[in-house]
């Protein structure tokens, strides 16, 4: 059972070149204009259907007119071009007509009733040799199915090792700032005519000396020392104060 689709497909390609061949020693059968064997619209209308075609012998042309109207002659060259008939070689009167291209060559067809030849009613085809047939396209039978192809197995792929974090270094916070010490502020005198007296230095305001060229009674030296002293005193409490205050300002922004 399995050589039957092979004996099938071996007598369908005998066929088709027995068609081949046959085709090729039937030929092809021409109508001659295409249409009805008649007067053409112009006098060089059939001369430009036959340039216009390639004929090849076993081919044939096929007049067809209506018998006693018209009627096809085929004549040599001399009486083709003077639309005359004395010397016939084939005269066909009964349409339509078949002439069987035999032979390579020129061949001439007029038609001589009235003056339908001088009209246009004439033709000549030129005859080839055919060319040899070309030979029949044997088609190959479908190859066996190749077996799948088979792929060797992927080894697996191996883990990566795992790197163990590096520890971020520990972050230190940087050591509050040693609070600078001040040097004591001098301020300047209220009583005209005594150099400023250095702050904190209580125990020398009494050593406190007049200004060059001024002189001073001594209860006015002594009303003028118990005014400084308070002064003086009241200085170091505000400087105190200010001190106190920056240094919880700096231990506030440590502690943050």
């Amino acid at each position: 059972m399995a050589c039957l689709p092979k004996r099938r497909h071996g007598i369908t390609l005998a066929i088709a070149a027995a068609m081949l061949l046959l085709g090729a020693a039937s030929g092809f059968r021409y109508t001659v204009g295409d249409s009805i064997w008649s007067i053409p619209p112009t006098s060089d209308f059939y001369s430009h259907w036959s340039s216009a075609h390639a004929f090849y012998v076993g081919d044939s042309l096929a007049f067809q007119f209506a018998t006693e109207l018209f009627n096809v002659v085929q004549v040599l060259r001399h009486d083709f071009e003077g639309c005359i008939a004395n010397a016939p070689l084939q005269v066909f009167t009964i349409g339509p007509a078949v002439v069987e291209l035999s032979h390579t060559g020129v061949f001439y067809y007029i038609c001589n009733v009235s003056n339908y030849c001088d009209l246009g009613l004439r033709v000549a085809v030129v005859v080839h040799q055919r060319p040899p047939a070309a030979p029949p396209l044997i088609i190959p039978s479908s190859p066996a199915p190749l077996p799948p192809a088979t792929t060797a197995p992927h080894p697996p792929a191996s883990p990566l090792p795992l790197t163990p974090a590096s520890p971020s270094p520990p972050r230190f916070s940087p050591p509050p700032s040693p609070v600078p010490h001040h040097a004591p502020i001098s301020q300047p005198s209220p009583y005209p005519g005594l150099a400023p007296e250095p702050a904190g230095d209580v125990e020398n305001n009494s050593s406190l000396s007049p200004a060059p060229g001024k002189e001073i009674t001594s209860n006015y030296s002594n009303g003028a020392d118990r005014m400084g002293d308070r002064h003086v005193i009241g200085l170091l409490l505000v400087g105190i104060l200010i001190k106190s205050m920056f240094v919880g300002e700096l231990l506030r922004r440590s502690d943050f």
